[in-house]
C-alpha cells in the first residue's frame, strides 16, 4: 500500500522507509536528532513540511492529477 509519511527531522527515510512510500523529511544542520518530544530549534523540521507539501505528496501517491475530497 502507498503511503505518504512525514519524518520531519527525527529519523532519516533511509533506517526505516519502504520504497514504495513518499517520504517527508527536512534537510537540516540539525536532523535528524532522534529527538520526540524536545527540540532546540522550534521544530523547524516540521513547520517546513507545509500542508500543501503534504496535500501534493498525497495526490502523487494517488496517481491522480486532482484531489476531490468526499463528504
Amino acid at each position: 500500500t502507498k503511503a505518504v509519511i512525514i519524518y520531519g527531522g527525527w529519523i532519516h527515510p533511509d533506517k526505516s522507509g519502504y520504497e514504495t512510500h513518499t517520504q517527508l523529511f527536512s534537510h537540516l544542520q540539525c536532523s535528524p536528532c532522534g529527538f520526540a518530544s524536545h527540540c532546540d530549534y522550534n521544530r523547524e523540521c516540521m513547520r517546513r513540511i507545509t500542508p500543501e507539501i503534504v496535500a501534493a505528496a498525497v495526490i502523487g501517491a494517488m496517481g491522480t492529477k486532482k484531489f476531490q475530497a468526499r463528504g
